[in-house]
């Protein structure tokens, strides 16, 4: 990697500041990267279908546009060819957004146990944990264990502001990498990722959402952001 693509990494990963709300993926079936959630989401007020089935709608890291950013970028600037990933959470209750943020700190050390685990049945020695919000990974850097391998923005509208850092440190690669992504793509991906029954009451839901929004300008520099970060976690050049 340049000296000069270095040190623009590393004004990315300074500058770039994320909202209290953090998320982790681990790598599916023993694989190396792993990133991970720090909380569930309530997407309706009710978790269960009459059936005893989970309700689509609050199927962690399924729900939302940006959800479906994260799968896609971890999937094609994080994964090489033949990998797969699986995601979770730190916290393993689900809870309004506003209490969670209330209560992380005496919450994240009681669910820590449980991540590691997770780790241990899905992960690698040598597996790289990234935290998707800077304060998921202060907290695993004082826990000791997963050592956390770096971190990327979290997706939620109140770090919106930071996701415009990363193409103007890299404008030339932003334009290029702009004109290359489109929503239609990002539904093609997603619409092969919910094939599973479990989301036949929200596939058209979901996939409506990213044809409507996945595009935009401000989801544009989302994904590049996360290709910039993932690229200096794995030590590599934007391209």
């Amino acid at each position: 990697m340049q000296g000069a693509d270095r040190e623009r990494q590393r004004m990315l990963q300074k500058e770039v500041l994320t909202s209290g709300r953090t998320a982790t993926i681990f790598r599916r079936f023993r694989l190396k990267p792993l990133l991970i959630s720090c909380w569930w989401r309530w997407s309706r007020p009710r978790l269960w279908e009459a059936d005893g089935n989970p309700d689509p709608a609050v199927v962690n890291l399924y729900a939302s546009v940006g959800d479906f950013i994260l799968h896609f970028c971890a999937q094609n600037y994080l994964c090489a060819e033949g990998e797969s990933y699986f995601t979770t959470d730190l916290a393993k209750g689900a809870m309004p957004t506003g209490q969670a943020r209330k209560t992380a700190a005496k919450r994240w050390p009681k669910w820590h146990e449980l991540l590691k685990e997770e780790l241990e049945l899905v992960g690698k020695q040598d597996a790289k944990v990234i935290a998707v919000g800077r304060g998921l990974e202060t907290f695993l850097k004082n826990s000791g264990t997963p050592k956390p391998s770096g971190w990327i923005l979290h997706w939620y509208p109140n770090a919106r502001v930071a996701r415009a850092i990363a193409p103007q440190l890299f404008p030339q690669e932003y334009e290029k990498f702009s004109e290359g992504v489109s929503a239609e793509g990002l539904a093609s991906y997603v619409e092969e990722l919910i094939r599973d029954k479990v989301f036949d009451k929200s596939r058209d839901r979901i996939l409506r959402d990213i044809r409507k929004s996945g595009g935009t300008e401000s989801n544009k520099m989302l994904m590049f952001t996360y290709k910039c970060q993932f690229a200096a976690i794995l030590g590599k050049p934007i391209t």
